[in-house]
């Protein structure tokens, strides 16, 4: 998968997954779910095995990003008060929760060579992720949630390796 995209290259020094889908409610559960794992968690977990060559060769800091959300947050989803609670979409929420988990598991596995792997949250962000993700619902601009992105792979947040970040801070696993 990678060769292609890859040839001509020497290293790369950030690596950011930012590809999702909610899925098709039609569809029966099952494959929902498959659709989901896929996209979201298995993609970027081969996005980042692919890329490792490169980013081992960086002079920099090698720096990984997976993009997630909060809807992945196990402890926000059994706090009966947080405001997106309700949200059903089993597959979205728990391939986003395996995504954390591999972003994790990144974090340890290449944490002792000195890169910094981080999950990011940009929020309730403009996309084609669903028809909720519109700015005329709530949803702040694409610049906006990408923006802290930018700090984090300038080295801004390395303290927070391994962490579950937000625009102002980290949302609890």
């Amino acid at each position: 998968m990678a060769k292609p995209l890859t040839r001509g290259l020497i290293s790369i020094d950030a690596l950011v997954n930012n590809a999702a889908i909610l899925g098709d409610f039609t569809a029966p559960l099952s494959q929902q779910m498959t659709a989901a794992f896929l996209t979201n968690a298995t993609g970027p977990t081969v996005v980042v095995q692919a890329f490792t060559p490169l980013l081992a060769k960086s002079t920099k800091t090698p720096r990984i990003v997976n993009v997630t959300s909060g809807a992945g947050s196990i402890s926000l989803r059994v706090d009966y008060t947080n405001e997106h609670q309700k949200m059903v979409a089993i597959p979205y929420r728990t391939s986003k929760a395996v995504l954390n988990m591999v972003t994790v598991c990144q974090a340890y596995e290449h944490g002792p060579k000195g890169w910094k792997v981080f999950a990011y949250c940009p929020g309730h962000t403009e996309s084609d992720l669903g028809p909720m993700n519109k700015v005329e619902f709530g949803a702040k601009l694409t610049s906006e949630g990408a923006g802290p992105m930018v700090g984090i792979i300038a080295g801004e947040r390395d303290g927070e390796h391994g962490g579950f970040l937000r625009a102002d801070g980290q949302w609890a696993w």
